[in-house]
């Protein structure tokens, strides 16, 4: 809930909602050439933010089946793995090159699995914040869809945008 009133996300939320509206009427007016579709933008818009807004939380709560902020598990790249049996010596000088990066090429840390069993890995979604930037931007998106409501409102009572069809 601390998300939801922060004065950012309020910010956002409304600019978002003003460019919104501001589209949906010049579309209306001067793309279609009539106001009343304006009155059918804004509260598509407005759906589609709160669509957005659930999708990205069920998303982030783990709902889709997968466990909540761990990547999938797959499995570990192939490793190259020198023949011993030629000689000793050769074998323990390969297996020492496997140990020291290549200069210029990839760090160890690029051959590691993907499992994230030696190397931790994060969630896309995650930041140095703590990870709570899905909360504001949903956050900022239900601002949005509260603003394009009521814009969509005020449009039809105080100026009757959507009130009929031909006016």
């Amino acid at each position: 809930m601390r998300r939801f009133f922060d004065p950012r996300a309020i910010a956002t939320g409304v600019g978002m909602a003003a460019i919104i509206c501001a589209a949906s009427l010049a579309v209306a007016a001067y793309g279609l050439e009539n106001v009343y579709y304006a009155s059918v933008f804004i509260p598509l818009a407005m759906l589609c933010c709160l669509a957005i807004a659930w999708f990205s939380f069920l998303r982030d709560d783990g709902f889709s089946g997968g466990r909540a902020g761990a990547p999938e598990p797959s499995p570990a790249e192939p490793a190259v793995i020198p023949n011993p049996s030629a000689s000793p010596e050769a074998g323990a000088a390969a297996f020492e090159a496997l140990g020291r990066e290549a200069p210029g090429g990839p760090g160890l840390g690029f051959y590691a699995p993907r499992d994230g069993s030696l190397v931790r890995r994060g969630s896309v979604s995650r930041t140095a914040e703590g990870g709570r930037s899905g909360a504001a931007a949903r956050a900022a998106l239900l601002w949005a869809a509260i603003s394009l409501g009521a814009a969509a409102a005020l449009l039809y009572s105080l100026t009757g945008v959507g009130a009929s069809f031909y006016g």
